[in-house]
């Protein structure tokens, strides 16, 4: 039994696809934007706001004949899906290892996909071939011919969808339809009449040409970033070695001189320390030397608790009343959602801001009060961090960890791994100085723990910390904000020597008499 469907475009253009219970949503996508001569790819559907999963049939869908489906523009939002793949029966040499498993995002092209699934298999040590299979031909089960190998193309069944031809394998997940959710796909192959020669030279074109394009949009997407900055973008090699070495040395004096004016909220015990201003060349050999280190306090009250405010330090005035009203005011206004290229242009900053940063200074608080500080790099991780604690310990093998000033979560402890997923600056966003704090393991004896924390030979050179006084300024005696508002002016001079103006007939009689 069939029935139909209506699609309305955003130009309130329409489209009737007919359907039946086993036509799946991505083929009514299709058909319907071939009507309206729309991108299939740039677009997925909606009921009364509830959007549907492409691949799923018309009747589980619960839509009723003759349904409104509204054609929206797709989210450019990168989403992850499960990726299921079952293997032909030659393949595998038990069922367990017919079904590969494997999460991939939905811009991935299927081909790449594959190719994903064989690196996997090798890591297990399995010997796939999905991509350069050759086989001879054969006629009645024996070889014919000269022995030539042809290319065996594979061929996926994806939602109620074959898909057996080069072209098709470069379309991303996405553009099949595969957005969320987990997914089933068939493998199988088929022989081809073109050599195994030819085919390769054929699939290396199709991956050559997708770099070129992959190579031009970096550098489209390096460009925007650097043009905020001010980068140069030249293409000979030699004028953009010298503009980087330029463009390192004015980023690391202008955040000199932001961290002399605004000390980092992170490090507020590190303020007192001064960086070199001879620019990166003034950097240790030894990464692992530290630049500076401070013994511990002698008094136990700290600076900051120690220093006395006037009462009128802790009074509101009437600016801070104005400022609390402006927020309230700024925060009942309606503001829409950002765009896809806005939150684009927001990452895209982000990514510049933290690549500009070529050397952070991280000071270690440690438990018996001193401290010890290092400046690094954007290759360091926080596996370097760890290696130079060590190498001022004078336990080093007592287990330990680093966090980050501030309440005890999952992001704020620093872990001893070397990969890039845990750079100090790309993965923990570390930037100028900051503070952090050396805490126990459980498992560490109490001898340790009052044990002198550093080397002798570190801890005789360690500096007294030195506050500087800051002076308490009183504050100025506080004026009005807001002029005195002028009296209104008065349409008629004898309105203040009328008298008090009597009710009208038509309103006495409204109340009744009681």
């Amino acid at each position: 039994m069939s029935s139909s469907v209506q699609v309305w475009a955003q130009d309130l253009r329409k489209a009737v696809v007919k359907v039946t219970p086993n036509t799946s949503m991505f083929s009514v996508l299709e058909e319907a934007c071939q009507k309206l001569k729309l991108p299939a790819d740039k677009y997925t559907l909606k009921h009364q706001k509830k959007q549907f999963q492409l691949n799923d049939a018309f009747r589980v869908t619960g839509l009723p004949p003759g349904a409104r489906l509204d054609l929206v523009a797709k989210s450019k939002t990168p989403t992850v899906v499960n990726i299921a793949l079952t293997l032909p029966e030659s393949l595998a040499q038990s069922p367990s290892e017919r079904r590969l498993v494997r999460k991939f995002r939905n811009d991935t092209t299927l081909w790449k996909m594959l190719r994903q699934f064989e690196a996997d298999a090798a890591a297990e040590k399995r010997k796939l071939n999905f991509t350069d299979r050759a086989v001879p031909h054969t006629s009645n089960g024996a070889q014919a011919g000269s022995g030539q190998l042809y290319y065996e193309m594979p061929v996926l069944r994806i939602m109620n969808r074959e898909v057996s031809s080069l072209v098709d394998f470069q379309k991303t997940l996405s553009q099949l339809g595969v957005d969320a959710g987990n997914h089933a796909v068939q493998l199988a192959f088929k022989p081809t009449q073109q050599t195994l020669g030819e085919a390769m030279q054929e699939i290396t074109q199709f991956f050559r040409d997708e770099e070129a394009a992959e190579n031009n949009e970096k550098q489209a997407a390096s460009k925007a970033a650097q043009a905020p900055l001010g980068l140069s973008s030249a293409p000979e090699a030699s004028a953009s070695q010298s503009g980087d070495t330029a463009t390192t040395t004015t980023q690391n004096v202008a955040l000199e001189e932001t961290t002399q004016e605004k000390p980092s909220i992170q490090a507020v015990d590190a303020t007192t320390d001064v960086m070199d201003d001879d620019g990166p060349s003034s950097t240790p050999h030894d990464p692992l030397q530290p630049t500076g280190v401070f013994s511990a306090p002698s008094n136990t009250t700290p600076v900051a608790a120690s220093i006395e405010f006037p009462d009128s330090y802790y009074t509101p005035t009437i600016a801070h009343a104005q400022l609390h009203q402006q927020k309230l005011q700024e925060n009942a206004v309606n503001r829409r959602l950002k765009s896809d290229a806005e939150i684009e242009a927001e990452v895209r900053a982000q990514e510049a801001k933290i690549a500009a940063v070529k050397r952070i200074t991280v000071k270690a608080r440690f438990p018996d009060g001193t401290a010890a500080q290092w400046d690094f790099g954007p290759n360091d991780t926080g596996a370097t961090l760890y290696e130079a604690v060590r190498s001022v310990m004078a336990n080093e093998t007592a287990p330990f960890k680093i966090v980050l000033p501030g309440p005890l979560t999952a992001s704020s402890h620093i872990k001893d791994d070397a990969t890039t997923k845990h750079s100090l600056i790309r993965a923990y966003k570390l930037a100028g100085r900051v503070l952090v704090n050396l805490v126990w393991e459980d498992n560490v004896p109490q001898d340790v723990k009052k044990a002198c924390f550093m080397r002798p030979e570190f801890a005789s050179v360690a500096q007294k910390v030195e506050v500087p006084d800051i002076p308490v300024v009183e504050d100025e005696p506080e004026t009005s904000a807001r002029p005195q508002q002028a009296a209104p002016k008065t349409t008629d001079a004898s309105d203040d020597t009328r008298g008090p103006k009597k009710m009208p007939k038509w309103l006495k009689g409204l109340g009744g008499k009681k």
